[in-house]
């Protein structure tokens, strides 16, 4: 009964960590244009 709860919490990191990564490339992306 607690594993599916147990993958759901670890699957929630996985989508944060890819937005950060996200916002990353887009804020270098950013700077290259403004150099």
């Amino acid at each position: 009964m607690g594993s599916p709860q147990v993958i759901r919490y670890s699957s929630i990191p996985i989508l944060s960590y890819s937005i950060h990564f996200i916002l990353l490339q887009h804020k270098l992306q950013s700077l290259r244009i403004s150099v």
